[in-house]
């Protein structure tokens, strides 16, 4: 898939949603992170501790659907496995394996059985120490406390708690009735990027503002126009959106997301510029970062990422009217988890959809006791 890519990011990632916490897709629980996504799948992982070689960290995961069961592994950063396998146990309690990856794997992820994983589960629930050993000797330990909490907040999300299916909290009911599928979303086909107009100029004299100060609208009296952070840069991509609207993405701040954009969207004759924000749980974003477009998706990227293993990615799409967020997966602590190990917190399938028709203009106000009754 052929990107456009408006900037490039290489600084640490800052906090990913502005929204309060409750209104969050993921949590922490000590050194538990647990995320699930809007069709009720979820992830809990423990996080692995210390530098260097050795770093393993446990991951269960369980999918919306009533039906769905956890799936459990053991995974090693960065990849590789000892040659005899792993041991688990729980504060020196009964251990299980060895766990081995499956063949030809070469993450080194090695899968643990309900049985073994139910051996494991009360330990995980109320313990304080998951002990991992190989060849006879032990590589690792992981603080597990706040287990409890961190799975029956899993439970809560999935509406299991008190349901047969619960990992913490289980009671005599019925199993959700969610059958976890991935949402559809009508998203017109993307427009063509030929004969594109000229960006609206940029107001050299206002250099006492910032993208980041702007919020969510334009300052006032910059119809036309956008201040100060865009004066000396180039001029910002041009995409034609589906229904014939523009979007223009001024280059903006270099802060602690790396070089950010300011996104406007026009009409059809490239006039009335108004500010656009793109969706996400917890938080629109407002400028984003290493924002990039696939012509022939006609979807928009952002990417967020560090040397030090976490960051996010997100995408959206046009709908004729707003944008629609299609995936989100991040890694808000940076602890060395594997990318294929990032929580996915949103999920949705674009599909094929008319433009939708522009909303009703608002009606003008009558002026000078016009419209009035007649006495």
């Amino acid at each position: 898939m052929r990107f456009l890519m408006f900037g490039l990011i290489l600084a640490p990632i800052a906090a990913f949603a502005q929204g309060p916490a409750r209104d969050l897709p993921y949590r922490t629980f000590g050194n538990w992170l647990v995320g699930c996504d809007n069709t009720g799948a979820c992830a809990a992982l423990v996080l692995p501790e210390g530098e260097g070689p050795g770093r393993v960290y446990l991951r269960i995961a369980r999918g919306g659907a009533g039906a769905d069961l956890p799936e459990v592994s053991i995974v090693p950063v960065g990849g590789g496995a000892p040659a005899g396998g792993w041991r688990l146990s729980v504060d020196g309690g009964t251990a299980v394996g060895p766990l081995a990856p499956r063949p030809g794997d070469q993450t080194g992820r090695a899968p643990i059985t309900a049985r073994d994983f139910g051996t494991l589960l009360p330990g995980l629930r109320d313990g304080a120490r998951l002990s991992i050993e190989a060849t006879g000797r032990a590589v690792a330990a992981m603080d597990i406390r706040g287990g409890g909490a961190a799975l029956r907040w899993m439970d809560e999300r999935q509406g299991r708690n008190r349901t047969t299916t619960a990992l913490v909290a289980r009671g005599p009911g019925a199993p959700p009735a969610s059958d976890g599928a991935v949402p559809k979303v009508p998203i017109p086909a993307p427009a063509p990027q030929d004969r594109l107009p000229r960006p609206p100029g940029v107001n050299a004299a206002g250099t006492d503002a910032s993208c980041e100060a702007q919020g969510g609208g334009l300052p006032p009296g910059a119809a036309g126009r956008v201040t100060g952070a865009t004066v000396g840069n180039p001029p910002p991509p041009v995409v034609r959106l589906a229904g014939g609207a523009f979007l223009y993405a001024y280059p903006c701040a270099r802060g602690a997301q790396g070089p950010t954009s300011l996104t406007m969207v026009t009409n059809r004759e490239g006039r009335a510029p108004r500010r656009v924000q793109f969706p996400r749980p917890g938080g629109a974003v407002a400028t984003p970062a290493n924002l990039s477009y696939a012509p022939e998706s006609g979807q928009f990227g952002q990417s967020v990422r560090t040397a030090r293993d976490c960051g996010e990615e997100n995408r959206w799409a046009w709908d004729g009217l707003r944008f629609r967020l299609l995936s989100w997966t991040a890694m808000p602590l940076c602890r060395g988890v594997n990318e294929a190990d990032w929580l996915v917190l949103h999920r949705a399938e674009p599909d094929p959809a008319e433009v939708p028709p522009p909303p009703d203009p608002p009606q003008r106000q009558a002026r000078h006791g016009q419209g009035r009754p007649h006495r």
